[in-house]
């Protein structure tokens, strides 16, 4: 009887600290050629669970996620249904590279989730501006808007 008891509390504490899925973009990129790309950044806390999955016209050639600058997270490629998960180890900003080689037009729908680590950071910002470097010309640096 105590074995059950405890068993029924400890997934009764699990199921509380579970966190409900936070739907962070559900958007479209319109009309990727040959040779075309696109990005989409957002930004994630520590802990979270991410999940990406799209549907396009066509074959895409890759879709790539990277914690900003250069830290590959996950990737998938030759589909038309891509579909990634990972764990964000620390906060910060991810890209979503969509690569494409399809002739004419490949228009990629795209669903993106997270599961928060906690309820701490169930409200977490993940909206990113792109501005312009400073320092130097060059491509636009992501920041994370609060």
């Amino acid at each position: 009887m105590k074995t059950i008891l405890l068993a029924v509390l400890l997934l009764g504490s699990f199921a509380a600290g579970a966190q409900t899925p936070v739907v962070v973009s559900d958007s479209t990129i319109v009309s990727l050629g040959l040779g075309g790309s696109a990005e989409v950044g957002f930004a994630f806390a520590k802990g979270d669970a991410v999940e990406l999955t799209a549907h396009c016209s066509k074959k895409i050639q890759r879709v790539l996620a990277f914690q900003y600058p250069e830290k590959q997270l996950a990737r998938d490629r030759e589909t038309k249904s891509p579909k990634l998960n990972f764990s964000m180890a620390d906060s910060g900003i991810v890209i979503f590279q969509f690569v494409s080689d399809a002739g004419g037009h490949n228009d990629i729908h795209y669903h993106l989730t997270r599961k928060p680590a906690s309820v701490a950071t169930q409200d977490y910002s993940t909206r990113v501006i792109w501005e312009p470097p400073t320092d130097r010309p060059g491509k636009p640096i992501p920041r994370r808007v609060e």
